[in-house]
């Protein structure tokens, strides 16, 4: 895995890349308060054919904090990872691949600047006539030690996962360690407060590329009214991949699942460029 920054805006922004220079790219985006870690179930899977690029929000993970957050920030921060990341040295433009929160500027970069990627993927996402609001956060709270913080990790909505390695990855990457030895939440606790966003509803209606969406079978985001929104709205022919046994955080609870989906459609999109990848396994290794 490697560690990248780049500067947008004068925020430095994390981004983490597997996979070889020159392949079809994939960027991923994390949902609210999360970080590029939450992926590394995925990527290096989704590497085996792509060049994959995670990016971290300003304002969240290790990325740098604003004074003010909005959309069009966040869509200059997803084409500047995908630059540094290398994702349109590849024989076609790249796929953005967002989650939940992070779905509102993909949705919204497939409007405004579609012609620079291949498609949006949008997994689990809230988009709709009205969309979900959020509380705006209390000042940080402080943890004594490691252990402490990582014991008040939870998934919002609260779900299980039967990968508590990566949800272990996901929880260590969030926290970082005070200046007097004691730890706190990465994620700007002020982030609300400071954001203005426009609806992504009207663009998922009209996007200037391919749009497929992911979704938990028994997700509390995408609920069957939510669905069928979305479904009316988004232009005909959009595909709606439901993944079982998984609510919200699919990436955390089905990884497996999540990468069979995102491979199918990035390859109907890529066409003959994504090479597919052939595995054998020998008795020993089934054994």
């Amino acid at each position: 895995m490697e560690h990248l920054t780049v500067d947008v805006e004068g925020a430095p922004i994390e981004v983490l890349a597997w996979g070889d220079h020159g392949r079809p790219g994939l960027l991923l985006v994390h949902g609210a308060r999360a970080h590029a870690h939450w992926w590394v179930g995925v990527a290096p899977l989704l590497a085996r054919e792509y060049r994959v690029a995670s990016v971290s929000l300003s304002g969240m993970g290790g990325s740098g904090w604003r004074d003010h957050y909005d959309t069009n920030l966040e869509i200059e921060e997803l084409f500047a990872a995908a630059r540094v990341a290398g994702l349109h040295e590849g024989p076609v433009q790249p796929v953005f691949v967002a989650h939940s929160f992070g779905a509102k500027a993909a949705s919204l970069a497939a409007e405004a600047r579609g012609g620079e990627i291949a498609g949006a993927i949008l997994v689990d996402t809230s988009v709709a006539p009205t969309e979900l609001t959020f509380p705006t956060i209390n000042p940080p709270r402080i943890w004594p030690d490691l252990p402490a913080i990582l014991g008040r990790f939870r998934l919002a909505p609260p779900e299980p996962s039967d990968h508590p390695y990566i949800l272990d990855d996901v929880a260590r990457a969030g926290v970082v360690e005070t200046e007097d030895g004691r730890w706190r939440w990465r994620f700007d606790p002020y982030f609300w407060d400071k954001v203005s966003y426009d609806s992504s509803w009207r663009a998922i209606g009209a996007p200037l590329c391919p749009l497929a969406f992911i979704y938990g079978e028994t997700s509390r985001i995408v609920t069957p009214e939510r669905l069928a929104q979305q479904i009316r709205h988004a232009p005909a022919g959009t595909p709606f991949i439901g993944v079982p046994a998984a609510g919200h955080h699919i990436m955390l609870e089905q990884p497996i699942a999540l990468v069979a989906a995102i491979r199918a459609i990035a390859a109907g999109w890529h066409g003959a460029a994504a090479t597919p990848v052939y595995m054998t396994i020998s008795e020993g290794e089934m054994a």
